[in-house]
């Protein structure tokens, strides 16, 4: 993945995390319900996002150059010979936005079942709210 490709994958990332940290503190406006936790989650993950958008900015360098390959010497003028040489990226920035992006994925997806199933307890007067 190339590095403008993934600092605008983990960009629209942030921004949605902030614009779902906003609309949650309408909804607690609205409502009076809050989902505290919820917002602390998504405010963790954009303070990831931000970390992650400097390692990008570290990862970013180029990997390939020109080297000198050999060198002749006819009289007095000297000609090189260059190769275009590029070594392999071990940069792991790709993974560990992807694996940020899942563990979001996932708590966000526990915390949903678990607001679910407290509604459904509630409908049913198995618990009483405060």
């Amino acid at each position: 993945m190339g590095n403008i490709t993934l600092l605008l994958g983990i960009g629209i990332f942030a921004v949605i995390c902030i614009y779902m940290f906003f609309k949650l503190s309408e909804q607690t406006k609205e409502t009076g319900r809050s989902h505290f936790i919820l917002q602390l989650l998504i405010l963790f993950f954009v303070l990831i996002s931000l970390v992650l958008i400097g390692k990008v900015g570290l990862d970013d360098s180029n990997m390939c150059e020109f080297v000198i390959t050999d060198s002749t010497l006819i009289a007095n003028t000297t000609t090189y010979n260059h190769t275009y040489l590029c070594e392999t990226n071990t940069n792991t920035t790709s993974e560990t936005f992807y694996q940020t992006t899942l563990w979001f994925f996932r708590l966000v997806l526990i915390y949903m079942f678990i607001y679910f199933a407290y509604e459904v307890l509630v409908f049913t007067g198995l618990v009483i709210p405060k």
